[in-house]
């Protein structure tokens, strides 16, 4: 079977392309090769981001069954809690709107 030689694409308005070597008929069409390799390149990424956080929740799940890590975190918490400076920003960042949340049942 000949193999094909190197086409030298001539791309038009419409992004087809017309090889321009003498006696060759190549045509390709340009917008459906790019639009199918973009397509896969955001599957491939999405894929590898849904992974990777799965990765992340199981090893967030397992780090937390350890005894002596849910101790850490706790006391590293309260720790927290307790210097004005860090409630101040947690209160400014948790703001909740009234009205949007905990209606009280009657009113």
């Amino acid at each position: 079977m000949p193999k094909c030689p190197p086409h030298h694409w001539m791309i038009d308005s419409y992004n087809i392309g017309y090889c321009i070597k003498e006696g060759c008929n190549a045509v390709m069409d340009f917008n459906r090769l790019q639009g199918h390799e973009s397509k896969l390149l955001g599957l491939k990424s999405l894929l590898n981001e849904t992974e990777a956080r799965a990765k992340r929740s199981a090893a967030a799940k397992k780090r937390w069954q350890d005894p002596e890590y849910r101790t850490r975190q706790s006391a590293a918490m309260r720790a927290a809690w307790q210097d004005p400076e860090y409630r101040a920003r947690q209160k400014v960042t948790h703001v909740s709107l009234p009205g949007r949340h905990h209606k009280k049942e009657g009113t």
